[in-house]
């Protein structure tokens, strides 16, 4: 299973064996990020309504782009409607017009997370009695 634990079972009465697959992005996506180039995590509220709205920007060639549909982030933040009526507006559109930096610092909890690694990687660990 990708992105939970695999219970492998016990292996004898005092062995336990699991697996973490961490990630599921992985290397074959059309999304790419490198130390250049990273995915980075906008956490914040950004209409103001005490709920963090998180957005993901990938580099596409040029410069960061926002990865989450038109619908999908103005059901996640209605008020953005207004700026972004068509979706020729909102293809245009970069995360400094969605996220005003000043409320990125000065919302509490609100960071910037960056990804510049995709590859999924797994724990392994087993135990004895």
């Amino acid at each position: 299973m990708v992105g939970g634990i695999v219970w492998l079972g016990e292996i004898s009465t005092m062995m336990e064996v699991w697996i973490i697959i961490v990630g599921n992005q992985g290397l074959n996506s059309q999304l790419k990020a490198d130390e250049n180039h990273p995915m980075l995590l906008y956490y914040t509220d950004i209409d103001g309504n005490g709920s963090i709205d998180p957005i993901i920007t990938y580099f596409n060639g040029t410069e960061n782009a926002l990865l989450p549909f038109r619908d999908d982030l103005l059901n996640l933040v209605p008020v953005l409607k207004k700026k972004f009526n068509d979706y020729p507006s909102y293809a245009k559109a970069t995360i400094k017009e969605i996220i005003d930096s000043t409320r990125l610092s000065s919302t509490p909890k609100s960071k910037i997370t960056t990804s510049n690694k995709l590859t999924s990687k797994s724990l392994r660990h087993s135990s004895l009695e």
